[in-house]
């Protein structure tokens, strides 16, 4: 499982997990930011809804995200 950001320096998330995939094709992501999800969009970097969790978040959010997305894909 990949937990990154949407939004970093020199890279985005969804950019990051595409390159992961390309070589661990069994790798799960779950996307997060403390950014409102329209800016997310807006800043072009779309990530499925499911696979997206907002800051901040407890440690059993995360894992409930985490076990859903397993389960999902």
């Amino acid at each position: 499982m990949l937990l990154t950001n949407v939004v970093m320096p020199g890279i985005n998330g969804k950019e990051l997990a595409n390159r992961l995939a390309a070589v661990r094709t069994d790798t799960k992501t779950n996307f997060m930011s403390g950014r409102a999800s329209e800016v997310v969009s807006a800043a072009g970097v779309l990530v499925p809804v499911d696979a997206f969790v907002a800051k901040p978040f407890t440690v059993e959010r995360l894992l409930t995200k985490a076990r859903e997305r397993i389960a999902y894909c």
